[in-house]
């Protein structure tokens, strides 16, 4: 029983890693499962019995490159004791996850403009994780009476929003020539607007 466990765990493991190169190489646009397939050395029933479908196999390599650049980095910061400490780690571990990734995230989510799956699957590894985690992080500085007055939880997350964004990330860095430390350093000063000290 192991070895077949540890057999159709390999298998898995190569049906996700050509997926992941093809779909990179494709700029992040959908590919076909038969290709995928082919090039793994399995049937196409296989790359279903493993994922599911097709938007399971798209889902399963968006996760896969999200861990590879660290999004895992990110969760740990946010659970971080002191809240301002999470707060600062995290746009920290964002930038380095941006910068870690290059260009393949802007590329995806110019796809998903135009791909209906592509945008779903993003909205649930990339999109809806990350409001998740800034509704987590404005939950515990207000909770421990960190954000300034006249400022509201909701208020400090679109705040988030926008210092998390890839694309403010990409400004910084490619227009302002700024490293992904600077970046966070920045961000977190900014976030001076909303949080008391």
């Amino acid at each position: 029983m192991g070895r077949r466990e540890d057999s159709s765990a390999a298998t898995r493991e190569r049906i996700l890693d050509v997926a992941t190169e093809l779909m990179t190489a494709a700029g992040f646009h959908p590919v076909a499962v038969d290709d995928v397939a082919t090039q793994a050395g399995v049937s196409r029933p296989t790359v279903y019995r493993h994922f599911g479908s097709k938007l399971g196999l798209f889902e399963a390599v968006a996760w896969n490159v999200l861990a590879g650049a660290g999004i895992g980095r990110l969760d740990d910061a946010r659970q971080l004791a002191a809240p301002v400490e999470a707060l600062r780690e995290f746009l920290r571990a964002n930038c380095q996850m941006f910068a870690e990734m290059g260009s393949e995230l802007s590329s995806a989510l110019d796809v998903a403009r135009h791909e209906p799956e592509i945008a779903q699957i993003l909205e649930v590894t990339y999109w809806g994780r990350r409001i998740e985690s800034l509704e987590h992080l404005s939950g515990r500085l207000a909770r421990a009476g960190r954000i300034r007055a006249g400022w509201t939880s909701d208020q400090v997350v679109d705040a988030l929003v926008v210092m998390t964004n890839v694309e403010t990330y990409e400004s910084l860095n490619q227009h302002r020539s700024r490293s992904w430390q600077d970046i966070a350093d920045r961000l977190f000063a900014l976030t001076a607007a909303f949080r008391k000290r």
